[in-house]
């Protein structure tokens, strides 16, 4: 890793703070996207209003996909 730092430096830097950045926006959009699907099925067991579909897929194709599936 110390010889990766020297010849690469900040480029090396720059991509670990953008892996860093899209694991945590990963990880938060998958727990929206659980969080609203879990909703959406206890308003469906409770005969509520459900959440809108379009909703629901919107949140699963911008990576929520995870999320969505274990829910």
């Amino acid at each position: 890793l110390a010889d990766l730092l020297k010849k690469h430096g900040k480029r090396c830097i720059l991509f670990v703070n953008i892996m860093m950045a899209v694991l945590y926006y990963l990880i938060t959009i998958n727990a929206i996207t659980f969080i609203t699907y879990g909703i959406d099925e206890l308003k469906t067991k409770k005969n509520k209003w459900r959440i809108p579909e379009s909703t629901l897929l919107l949140l699963a194709g911008i990576g929520g996909s995870i999320g969505a599936f274990g829910a």
